[in-house]
């Protein structure tokens, strides 16, 4: 998109889809769009909270990062990788392939283009706001910024020409940035490894994550309160956390709430989870209620 959201500079309300509990994201057609469900509307010229003209978009997205990098280089060809241009049957082949064949000299997009493309005449990276990926609640954000990172730098540089990578970030000094700054992976597990043992997170222990989905959100609010009062009833000394509404608590109409369980013994994980599934097969409530096991989840959902 264009920006990744709008926000109203008088109330603060932020648009969001109605269907899901995400914003909805500005495009070049003008309008707003959901990535999860595909909702759209026209950009609204007023707040349609408190009716004020100040809205203005925050999160500078490829689109938008594609017009000024044209503006500041006319005479580059650009292209640009993301979710939008590669709808279409084979989209990322045909503008990877565009690219390794020097048909054009800069390629904007989001995180996809870092990922195992090996492109040889490439002798600079530029990665735009590092650090939002370390705000992420999940405890594997430290973790996924270093990969990113070291998968973005690495890009440069991979034939006979020297390669250089610039990182923005408003957090220079921490261990994920500068660790894959200077591609040290003994660096980087050293420093994270403290802190999964800390916040007994895998691979020190391991965890249960358990996904409620329901249409109803009442109905969704109490029965993933039940469940984990059957498992507190039913098992000693466990450490569970929440229920929870889930990092985005609505997608599609289907409300979400998360439970965490971490226990270092991942057969008494397993034995929760049963206990659990038998649960709900015996009791009729829960017809319509969907409930999701992750162990040691690479997605905190």
């Amino acid at each position: 998109g264009m920006l990744g959201c709008l926000s109203c500079r008088e109330c603060g309300k932020t648009l969001k889809c109605p269907h899901c509990d995400v914003s909805l994201s500005l495009h070049r057609d003008n309008r707003m769009h959901c990535h999860y469900c595909g909702y759209t509307i026209d950009k609204p010229n007023v707040c349609p909270e408190c009716g004020s003209k100040r809205i203005g978009g925050f999160n500078i997205g490829t689109e938008k990062v594609e017009e000024l990098v044209s503006l500041e280089f006319p005479n580059a060809n650009v292209l640009r990788m993301d979710m939008d241009t590669t709808k279409g049957k084979s989209g990322h082949e045909a503008i990877l392939e565009k690219f390794a064949n020097r048909e054009a000299d800069i390629l904007v997009g989001t995180q996809m283009i870092v990922k195992g493309h090996d492109f040889s005449n490439v002798t600079l990276v530029g990665a735009l706001a590092a650090d939002m990926s370390l705000n992420i609640p999940d405890y594997r954000s430290g973790e996924r910024t270093f990969q990113l990172l070291t998968q973005a730098v690495g890009r440069a540089g991979r034939g006979d020409k020297k390669g250089k990578a610039i990182i923005q970030t408003y957090e220079p000094d921490n261990y994920s940035i500068i660790a894959s700054g200077n591609q040290d992976y003994e660096e980087f597990y050293n420093k994270e490894i403290v802190y999964r043992e800390l916040m007994n997170y895998p691979p020190v222990s391991h965890m249960l994550l358990m996904l409620i989905q329901s249409e109803d959100e009442k109905q969704s609010d109490g029965q993933s309160g039940a469940i984990a009062e059957l498992i507190k009833s039913r098992f000693d000394n466990v450490k569970l956390l929440g229920p929870q509404d889930a990092a985005i608590k609505k997608i599609n109409d289907i409300y979400r709430k998360i439970i965490y369980i971490k226990d270092k013994d991942y057969d008494f994980l397993v034995e929760i989870k049963d206990v659990v599934e038998k649960y709900l097969l015996d009791n009729n409530d829960y017809s319509k209620t969907y409930v999701f096991f992750d162990f040691d989840p690479v997605n905190m959902i």
